[in-house]
């Protein structure tokens, strides 16, 4: 916890999550974990900046839920800015971008509301 007390304290403008699981904090991976980029970054720590995720076609990420499914849910927990990696077709990023306007046509608050914040925070 140190170096993001730090980070924060310093104005850092952006953090990227990993997809490793703190047990103390939460049972779901950090870059899904509300508790840890809602709670603990942005209202224990005060971080104002992007929540960037590392890369979502990274097993640690999608093996169980597939790529769109894990977008979703990094917006849903917090993050402003998804990373999907490097080496994924223009039809996997079609299907993206389909779960996600998916998820804000459902009326899923939770999407639509992050969703707007973190355009926000990324034009600052």
């Amino acid at each position: 916890m140190v170096p993001f007390v730090a980070a924060v304290a310093a104005g850092v403008r952006s953090v990227m999550t990993a997809h490793i699981v703190v047990p103390a904090l939460d049972d779901e991976p950090a870059t899904f974990s509300s508790r840890i980029l809602q709670g603990l970054l942005r209202d224990e720590l005060g971080f104002q900046g992007v929540i960037v995720t590392d890369a979502l076609d990274m097993a640690g990420a999608s093996a169980d839920r597939g790529i769109p499914a894990a977008a979703v849910a990094a917006l849903q927990a917090g993050a402003d800015f998804l990373c999907i990696g490097p080496h994924n077709t223009e039809d996997q990023v079609r299907e993206i971008v389909a779960a996600i306007d998916a998820a804000v046509a459902s009326g899923e608050r939770a999407v639509r509301s992050v969703v707007a914040e973190a355009a926000t925070r990324v034009r600052r």
